[in-house]
């Protein structure tokens, strides 16, 4: 059987960690590369990585192991514009937190979780990207911070819990947890209560959102 080979069409994303590329494989189907540029940190870490981080599979790439990302398939979840049966919803968030409960064993925080950091395959199965296109404008993603992380605090486990939180509410509701536009944003997140627009038809999943949206990160 002949060796598989990769050509590559176009550059993805550059990042600290590595290059993200298209290619197309050798029997024809389009797959995402990644490239390291380091033997260390997050980003060959993430070769051991779960399969809703896509399925990776690991290849050498130059002088050091490299990832293929297969199928590159899908469309962004920010696309959900309405609110999504109860069980659609709870099992794309949980898809979510298990590609991060993947990245967190490898020890790396996501930091920048957003509906555009989250593929649905064909199947409607929720995939986790971890280096892709760039991430959608900075007002979009300031909806999804944690509140530590507006007052300075850096990416962590428990700031991507609270993302899960904020998408789950959306999805649910089809509705922004919080709304406005810019500082307004920062306030209402800083201020609100995120439990009070919770709808009385979620009432069961109290517990549920009062650890992913709990104030203090280590309750999460």
């Amino acid at each position: 059987m002949p060796p598989t080979t990769y050509e590559i069409l176009d550059l993805l994303r550059s990042a600290p960690e590595g290059e993200l590329e298209l290619a197309v494989r050798s029997d024809g189907r389009l797959v995402a590369l990644l490239e390291p540029r380091s033997a260390e940190g997050p980003f060959c870490a993430a070769r051991s990585l779960h399969a809703n981080l896509w399925t990776p599979r690991a290849i050498r790439a130059g002088e050091l192991p490299g990832l293929v990302l297969d199928p590159l398939l899908g469309v962004r979840a920010d696309v959900l514009k309405e609110r999504l049966p109860p069980p659609v919803a709870l099992r794309l968030a949980l898809d979510v937190l298990t590609g991060l409960d993947a990245l967190h064993d490898a020890g790396d925080a996501h930091g920048a979780l957003c509906p555009s950091a989250v593929l649905l395959d064909e199947e409607g199965r929720g995939r986790l990207v971890v280096l892709g296109p760039e991430p959608g404008p900075l007002e979009t993603r300031l909806r999804y911070a944690a509140p530590e992380q507006l007052e300075g605090a850096a990416s962590s486990f428990a700031g991507d819990v609270w993302a899960v939180g904020v998408l789950l509410h959306e999805w649910l509701t089809g509705a922004p947890l919080f709304e406005g536009r810019g500082w307004e944003v920062v306030a209402r997140i800083a201020a609100d209560d995120p439990h009070a627009r919770r709808p009385a038809e979620l009432a069961p999943l109290a517990p549920l959102f009062e650890r992913l949206l709990a104030r203090a990160p280590g309750e999460r």
